[in-house]
Protein backbone atom coordinates (compact mmCIF):
# COMPACT_ATOMS: atom_id res chain seq x y z
CA UNK A 1 0.00 0.00 0.00
CA UNK A 2 1.29 3.44 -0.95
CA UNK A 3 0.28 6.66 0.77
CA UNK A 4 -0.11 9.05 -2.22
CA UNK A 5 -0.11 12.10 0.05
CA UNK A 6 3.50 11.36 1.07
CA UNK A 7 4.77 9.67 -2.08
CA UNK A 8 4.03 11.70 -5.20
CA UNK A 9 5.78 13.86 -7.78
CA UNK A 10 6.11 16.78 -5.39
CA UNK A 11 6.52 14.99 -2.05
CA UNK A 12 8.67 11.86 -1.81
CA UNK A 13 9.09 11.73 1.99
CA UNK A 14 6.92 8.61 2.19
CA UNK A 15 8.53 6.81 -0.75
CA UNK A 16 11.08 4.05 -0.32
CA UNK A 17 14.57 5.51 -0.53
CA UNK A 18 17.33 3.00 -1.15
CA UNK A 19 20.72 3.42 0.38
CA UNK A 20 23.75 4.44 -1.72
CA UNK A 21 25.57 1.49 -3.28
CA UNK A 22 29.02 0.45 -4.44
CA UNK A 23 28.31 -0.94 -7.94
CA UNK A 24 30.14 -4.29 -7.72
CA UNK A 25 29.05 -7.94 -7.45
CA UNK A 26 29.01 -8.63 -3.72
CA UNK A 27 29.07 -11.64 -1.41
CA UNK A 28 30.63 -12.11 2.01
CA UNK A 29 32.32 -9.08 3.55
CA UNK A 30 34.26 -7.91 6.60
CA UNK A 31 35.22 -4.44 7.79
CA UNK A 32 38.76 -3.61 8.91
CA UNK A 33 38.68 -0.08 10.42
CA UNK A 34 42.42 -0.14 11.16
CA UNK A 35 43.21 0.13 7.44
CA UNK A 36 40.02 1.96 6.36
CA UNK A 37 38.90 -1.01 4.27
CA UNK A 38 35.89 -3.25 3.84
CA UNK A 39 36.84 -6.49 2.09
CA UNK A 40 34.12 -7.91 -0.19
CA UNK A 41 33.97 -11.23 -2.04
CA UNK A 42 33.27 -9.93 -5.53
CA UNK A 43 33.99 -12.74 -8.00
CA UNK A 44 34.91 -16.41 -8.21
CA UNK A 45 38.54 -15.57 -7.46
CA UNK A 46 38.77 -12.11 -5.92
CA UNK A 47 37.87 -9.76 -3.08
CA UNK A 48 37.25 -6.07 -3.60
CA UNK A 49 38.61 -3.49 -1.14
CA UNK A 50 36.33 -0.52 -0.43
CA UNK A 51 37.97 2.62 0.96
CA UNK A 52 35.74 3.41 3.95
CA UNK A 53 37.14 6.94 4.27
CA UNK A 54 35.87 7.77 0.78
CA UNK A 55 32.73 5.60 0.83
CA UNK A 56 30.58 5.63 3.93
CA UNK A 57 27.07 6.61 4.97
CA UNK A 58 28.14 10.18 5.72
CA UNK A 59 30.27 10.56 2.61
CA UNK A 60 28.65 8.47 -0.15
CA UNK A 61 30.19 10.41 -3.05
CA UNK A 62 33.14 8.03 -3.26
CA UNK A 63 30.94 4.93 -3.41
CA UNK A 64 30.54 5.22 -7.18
CA UNK A 65 34.23 4.44 -7.72
CA UNK A 66 35.13 0.84 -8.56
CA UNK A 67 37.40 -0.43 -5.75
CA UNK A 68 40.65 -2.33 -6.32
CA UNK A 69 40.53 -6.12 -6.13
CA UNK A 70 42.81 -8.85 -4.80
CA UNK A 71 43.09 -12.42 -6.08
CA UNK A 72 42.30 -15.15 -3.54
CA UNK A 73 41.14 -18.78 -3.78
CA UNK A 74 38.17 -20.24 -5.65
CA UNK A 75 34.73 -18.93 -4.69
CA UNK A 76 35.44 -16.86 -1.55
CA UNK A 77 32.59 -17.50 0.88
CA UNK A 78 33.54 -15.74 4.15
CA UNK A 79 36.08 -13.24 5.46
CA UNK A 80 37.53 -12.61 8.93
CA UNK A 81 40.17 -10.18 10.19
CA UNK A 82 42.57 -10.77 13.08
CA UNK A 83 43.35 -7.19 14.06
CA UNK A 84 46.05 -8.26 16.51
CA UNK A 85 48.20 -9.87 13.81
CA UNK A 86 46.90 -7.63 10.98
CA UNK A 87 45.81 -10.71 9.06
CA UNK A 88 42.91 -11.18 6.66
CA UNK A 89 41.61 -14.75 6.35
CA UNK A 90 39.37 -15.52 3.36
CA UNK A 91 37.54 -18.86 3.39
CA UNK A 92 37.19 -20.20 -0.15
CA UNK A 93 34.35 -22.63 -0.85
CA UNK A 94 36.20 -24.31 -3.71
CA UNK A 95 34.62 -25.74 -6.83
CA UNK A 96 30.89 -25.16 -7.00
CA UNK A 97 30.41 -28.51 -8.71
CA UNK A 98 32.00 -31.10 -6.39
CA UNK A 99 32.48 -31.61 -2.64
CA UNK A 100 35.72 -30.14 -1.18
CA UNK A 101 38.45 -29.47 -0.67
CA UNK A 102 38.40 -25.80 0.17
CA UNK A 103 41.10 -23.34 1.22
CA UNK A 104 41.74 -20.24 3.31
CA UNK A 105 43.71 -17.37 1.74
CA UNK A 106 45.95 -15.48 4.20
CA UNK A 107 47.38 -12.00 3.64
CA UNK A 108 48.58 -8.84 5.38
CA UNK A 109 46.01 -6.06 5.83
CA UNK A 110 48.72 -3.38 6.22
CA UNK A 111 50.12 -3.98 2.74
CA UNK A 112 46.97 -5.14 0.97
CA UNK A 113 44.01 -2.85 1.50
CA UNK A 114 41.96 -0.19 -0.27
CA UNK A 115 44.77 2.35 -0.08
CA UNK A 116 47.92 0.23 -0.46
CA UNK A 117 48.26 -2.90 -2.59
CA UNK A 118 52.05 -3.36 -2.46
CA UNK A 119 51.74 -6.66 -0.58
CA UNK A 120 48.76 -8.16 -2.37
CA UNK A 121 50.97 -10.55 -4.32
CA UNK A 122 51.99 -12.28 -1.09
CA UNK A 123 49.26 -14.77 -0.19
CA UNK A 124 49.59 -17.91 1.92
CA UNK A 125 47.09 -20.78 1.81
CA UNK A 126 45.59 -23.13 4.36
CA UNK A 127 44.08 -26.37 3.05
CA UNK A 128 40.65 -27.25 4.46
CA UNK A 129 40.07 -31.01 4.22
CA UNK A 130 36.78 -32.83 4.48
CA UNK A 131 34.43 -30.36 2.82
CA UNK A 132 33.71 -26.84 1.64
CA UNK A 133 34.23 -23.74 3.82
CA UNK A 134 31.18 -21.49 4.27
CA UNK A 135 32.12 -19.34 7.28
CA UNK A 136 35.18 -18.34 9.31
CA UNK A 137 35.84 -16.88 12.76
CA UNK A 138 39.01 -15.93 14.62
CA UNK A 139 39.83 -15.94 18.33
CA UNK A 140 42.81 -13.56 18.61
CA UNK A 141 43.33 -14.44 22.28
CA UNK A 142 44.17 -18.08 21.50
CA UNK A 143 45.44 -17.47 17.94
CA UNK A 144 42.85 -19.90 16.62
CA UNK A 145 41.07 -19.89 13.26
CA UNK A 146 37.76 -21.74 13.03
CA UNK A 147 36.37 -22.63 9.58
CA UNK A 148 32.77 -23.85 9.22
CA UNK A 149 32.94 -26.66 6.67
CA UNK A 150 29.95 -28.39 5.06
CA UNK A 151 30.26 -32.02 4.01
CA UNK A 152 28.28 -34.35 1.73
CA UNK A 153 27.38 -36.96 4.36
CA UNK A 154 27.10 -37.28 8.14
CA UNK A 155 27.78 -34.27 10.37
CA UNK A 156 29.33 -31.03 9.19
CA UNK A 157 32.73 -29.93 10.52
CA UNK A 158 34.51 -26.99 12.05
CA UNK A 159 38.19 -27.06 11.02
CA UNK A 160 40.53 -25.70 13.71
CA UNK A 161 43.82 -24.03 12.67
CA UNK A 162 46.74 -22.51 14.57
CA UNK A 163 46.93 -18.85 13.55
CA UNK A 164 50.19 -18.25 15.43
CA UNK A 165 52.10 -20.07 12.67
CA UNK A 166 49.99 -18.94 9.72
CA UNK A 167 49.33 -15.22 9.62
CA UNK A 168 50.37 -12.01 7.87
CA UNK A 169 54.03 -12.28 8.84
CA UNK A 170 54.57 -15.98 9.58
CA UNK A 171 53.67 -18.64 7.01
CA UNK A 172 55.75 -21.46 8.43
CA UNK A 173 52.69 -23.39 9.60
CA UNK A 174 50.36 -22.77 6.70
CA UNK A 175 50.80 -26.38 5.57
CA UNK A 176 49.32 -27.67 8.85
CA UNK A 177 46.57 -30.30 9.10
CA UNK A 178 43.71 -28.92 11.18
CA UNK A 179 41.81 -30.56 14.00
CA UNK A 180 38.07 -30.80 13.45
CA UNK A 181 34.84 -30.63 15.43
CA UNK A 182 31.68 -32.41 14.31
CA UNK A 183 28.60 -30.20 14.28
CA UNK A 184 25.05 -30.62 13.04
CA UNK A 185 23.94 -32.43 9.90
CA UNK A 186 25.09 -32.21 6.29
CA UNK A 187 21.70 -33.17 4.90
CA UNK A 188 23.28 -36.15 3.17
CA UNK A 189 24.26 -34.35 -0.02
CA UNK A 190 26.78 -31.83 -1.32
CA UNK A 191 25.70 -28.24 -0.57
CA UNK A 192 22.51 -29.42 1.15
CA UNK A 193 23.16 -27.46 4.34
CA UNK A 194 24.26 -24.08 5.66
CA UNK A 195 26.45 -23.16 8.66
CA UNK A 196 27.52 -20.04 10.52
CA UNK A 197 29.89 -19.65 13.48
CA UNK A 198 30.86 -17.00 16.03
CA UNK A 199 33.36 -16.87 18.91
CA UNK A 200 33.04 -15.29 22.33
CA UNK A 201 36.69 -14.81 23.22
CA UNK A 202 35.84 -13.81 26.83
CA UNK A 203 34.34 -17.24 27.60
CA UNK A 204 36.36 -19.05 24.91
CA UNK A 205 33.19 -20.48 23.44
CA UNK A 206 32.36 -21.32 19.84
CA UNK A 207 28.71 -21.04 18.76
CA UNK A 208 27.44 -22.61 15.53
CA UNK A 209 24.22 -22.78 13.54
CA UNK A 210 23.31 -25.51 11.06
CA UNK A 211 20.30 -25.69 8.72
CA UNK A 212 19.52 -28.44 6.22
CA UNK A 213 18.27 -26.83 3.01
CA UNK A 214 15.36 -29.20 2.46
CA UNK A 215 11.80 -28.20 1.61
CA UNK A 216 10.96 -26.92 4.17
CA UNK A 217 14.28 -26.04 5.85
CA UNK A 218 15.27 -28.26 8.79
CA UNK A 219 17.19 -26.99 11.79
CA UNK A 220 16.22 -25.19 14.96
CA UNK A 221 19.34 -25.35 17.13
CA UNK A 222 22.44 -23.45 18.15
CA UNK A 223 25.45 -25.60 19.05
CA UNK A 224 27.70 -24.60 21.96
CA UNK A 225 31.31 -25.82 22.00
CA UNK A 226 34.07 -25.48 24.57
CA UNK A 227 36.88 -23.90 22.55
CA UNK A 228 39.29 -24.04 25.51
CA UNK A 229 39.84 -27.74 24.79
CA UNK A 230 39.81 -27.42 21.01
CA UNK A 231 41.96 -24.56 19.84
CA UNK A 232 45.35 -23.81 18.32
CA UNK A 233 47.34 -25.67 20.98
CA UNK A 234 44.89 -27.93 22.83
CA UNK A 235 43.02 -30.57 20.82
CA UNK A 236 42.00 -32.84 23.68
CA UNK A 237 38.35 -31.79 23.45
CA UNK A 238 37.88 -31.72 19.70
CA UNK A 239 35.81 -34.91 19.91
CA UNK A 240 33.28 -33.31 22.24
CA UNK A 241 29.52 -33.52 21.80
CA UNK A 242 28.30 -29.91 21.77
CA UNK A 243 25.60 -28.58 24.05
CA UNK A 244 22.46 -27.49 22.21
CA UNK A 245 20.10 -24.53 22.47
CA UNK A 246 16.66 -25.17 20.96
CA UNK A 247 14.99 -22.06 19.57
CA UNK A 248 11.29 -21.23 19.77
CA UNK A 249 9.39 -22.81 16.88
CA UNK A 250 5.67 -23.00 17.60
CA UNK A 251 4.60 -21.16 15.54
CA UNK A 252 7.91 -21.15 13.61
CA UNK A 253 9.06 -17.85 15.06
CA UNK A 254 12.59 -18.87 15.82
CA UNK A 255 13.28 -21.60 13.35
CA UNK A 256 16.18 -21.99 10.93
CA UNK A 257 18.98 -19.84 12.39
CA UNK A 258 21.28 -18.63 9.61
CA UNK A 259 23.53 -15.79 10.77
CA UNK A 260 25.03 -15.63 14.26
CA UNK A 261 26.90 -12.91 16.16
CA UNK A 262 28.16 -12.31 19.71
CA UNK A 263 28.04 -9.15 21.80
CA UNK A 264 30.83 -9.86 24.25
CA UNK A 265 30.04 -6.89 26.52
CA UNK A 266 26.51 -8.13 27.28
CA UNK A 267 27.46 -11.82 26.89
CA UNK A 268 24.66 -12.29 24.38
CA UNK A 269 24.46 -14.47 21.29
CA UNK A 270 22.07 -13.33 18.56
CA UNK A 271 20.87 -15.49 15.66
CA UNK A 272 19.04 -14.36 12.51
CA UNK A 273 16.23 -16.86 11.94
CA UNK A 274 14.96 -17.14 8.38
CA UNK A 275 11.93 -19.33 9.32
CA UNK A 276 12.04 -21.15 5.97
CA UNK A 277 11.46 -17.83 4.23
CA UNK A 278 7.73 -18.49 4.60
CA UNK A 279 7.15 -16.80 7.96
CA UNK A 280 8.22 -13.50 9.56
CA UNK A 281 11.86 -13.68 10.58
CA UNK A 282 13.11 -13.26 14.13
CA UNK A 283 16.27 -12.86 16.16
CA UNK A 284 16.89 -15.28 19.02
CA UNK A 285 18.59 -13.83 22.11
CA UNK A 286 20.74 -16.34 24.03
CA UNK A 287 22.19 -15.63 27.48
CA UNK A 288 25.86 -16.51 27.15
CA UNK A 289 26.45 -16.13 30.90
CA UNK A 290 24.66 -19.43 31.53
CA UNK A 291 25.22 -21.06 28.16
CA UNK A 292 28.88 -21.25 27.23
CA UNK A 293 31.74 -23.72 26.94
CA UNK A 294 32.26 -23.93 30.71
CA UNK A 295 28.69 -23.47 31.97
CA UNK A 296 25.82 -25.05 30.02
CA UNK A 297 23.23 -24.81 32.79
CA UNK A 298 21.11 -22.32 30.85
CA UNK A 299 21.39 -23.91 27.42
CA UNK A 300 18.17 -25.89 27.93
CA UNK A 301 16.07 -22.74 28.29
CA UNK A 302 14.21 -21.42 25.25
CA UNK A 303 15.75 -18.01 24.50
CA UNK A 304 13.83 -14.80 24.01
CA UNK A 305 13.10 -13.66 20.46
CA UNK A 306 12.86 -10.25 18.82
CA UNK A 307 10.96 -9.57 15.58
CA UNK A 308 12.86 -8.98 12.36
CA UNK A 309 11.88 -8.68 8.69
CA UNK A 310 10.92 -11.36 6.22
CA UNK A 311 13.82 -13.68 5.42
CA UNK A 312 16.21 -12.70 8.24
CA UNK A 313 19.63 -14.15 7.41
CA UNK A 314 22.71 -11.96 8.01
CA UNK A 315 23.58 -10.32 11.33
CA UNK A 316 26.21 -7.95 12.77
CA UNK A 317 26.61 -5.91 15.96
CA UNK A 318 27.82 -2.38 16.59
CA UNK A 319 29.68 -3.02 19.85
CA UNK A 320 29.76 0.67 20.74
CA UNK A 321 25.98 1.13 20.80
CA UNK A 322 24.94 -2.55 21.12
CA UNK A 323 22.68 -2.13 18.09
CA UNK A 324 22.02 -5.41 16.27
CA UNK A 325 21.70 -5.19 12.46
CA UNK A 326 19.79 -7.95 10.64
CA UNK A 327 19.48 -8.31 6.86
CA UNK A 328 16.08 -9.36 5.55
CA UNK A 329 16.42 -11.00 2.16
CA UNK A 330 12.76 -10.78 1.15
CA UNK A 331 12.10 -7.37 2.70
CA UNK A 332 15.17 -5.88 0.98
CA UNK A 333 15.87 -4.20 4.30
CA UNK A 334 17.95 -4.17 7.46
CA UNK A 335 16.22 -4.36 10.86
CA UNK A 336 17.87 -2.46 13.72
CA UNK A 337 17.38 -3.96 17.20
CA UNK A 338 18.33 -2.10 20.38
CA UNK A 339 20.61 -4.62 22.05
CA UNK A 340 20.88 -2.45 25.18
CA UNK A 341 17.21 -3.24 25.86
CA UNK A 342 17.20 -6.71 24.33
CA UNK A 343 20.01 -8.99 25.47
CA UNK A 344 20.67 -12.11 27.49
CA UNK A 345 20.21 -10.34 30.82
CA UNK A 346 17.49 -7.85 29.88
CA UNK A 347 14.75 -8.88 27.45
CA UNK A 348 12.17 -6.16 28.17
CA UNK A 349 12.86 -4.46 24.83
CA UNK A 350 12.82 -7.60 22.70
CA UNK A 351 9.12 -7.34 21.83
CA UNK A 352 9.47 -3.94 20.17
CA UNK A 353 9.13 -3.87 16.39
CA UNK A 354 12.50 -2.60 15.18
CA UNK A 355 12.87 0.09 12.52
CA UNK A 356 14.01 -1.01 9.07
CA UNK A 357 16.39 0.61 6.58
CA UNK A 358 15.87 0.07 2.85
CA UNK A 359 18.80 -1.49 0.96
CA UNK A 360 19.36 -3.23 -2.38
CA UNK A 361 17.75 -6.49 -3.50
CA UNK A 362 18.45 -9.75 -1.66
CA UNK A 363 20.64 -8.44 1.19
CA UNK A 364 22.90 -11.06 2.78
CA UNK A 365 26.21 -10.50 4.55
CA UNK A 366 26.64 -7.38 6.68
CA UNK A 367 29.61 -5.76 8.44
CA UNK A 368 29.76 -2.66 10.63
CA UNK A 369 32.51 -0.07 10.86
CA UNK A 370 31.86 2.14 13.92
CA UNK A 371 34.86 4.31 13.03
CA UNK A 372 32.96 5.77 10.06
CA UNK A 373 29.48 5.12 11.50
CA UNK A 374 28.51 2.81 8.65
CA UNK A 375 27.19 -0.67 7.94
CA UNK A 376 28.10 -2.31 4.63
CA UNK A 377 25.54 -4.75 3.21
CA UNK A 378 26.09 -7.14 0.30
CA UNK A 379 23.11 -7.23 -2.07
CA UNK A 380 22.30 -8.43 -5.56
CA UNK A 381 22.89 -4.84 -6.75
CA UNK A 382 26.20 -4.15 -5.01
CA UNK A 383 27.20 -3.08 -1.50
CA UNK A 384 24.59 -0.89 0.21
CA UNK A 385 25.99 1.74 2.57
CA UNK A 386 23.77 2.66 5.56
CA UNK A 387 24.34 4.77 8.67
CA UNK A 388 24.72 3.23 12.11
CA UNK A 389 22.06 4.50 14.50
CA UNK A 390 22.69 5.73 18.04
Amino acid sequence: MIDPTRCNAQNTTGCRHRAPEVPIPAGALAADPAVHTTYVATSATAVAMINTNDCNAHHPAGCSAIPPTHIVGTNPSAIAVDRRTHTVYVANFGSGMTPGPGTVSVFNDRTCNAIHQTGCATVSTLQVPGGNPVDIAVNPVTDTIYVATITDSGPNLVSVFNGATCNATDAIGCDQTPASLQVGDSGGAFSASAMSIAVNKATNTLYATNVVLANPFVGNSVFVLNAATCDATDRTGCGQTPATVTLASNPPVGSNPFGIAVDQATDTIYTANIADGEHPGTVSVINGATCNGQDTSGCGQTPAAAPAGFGANGIAIDHRSHRVYVTNIQDTSVSVIDGAACNGQHTSGCSRTPPKIAVGDYPGSIAVDPKVGTAYVSTADGVSVIPLTR
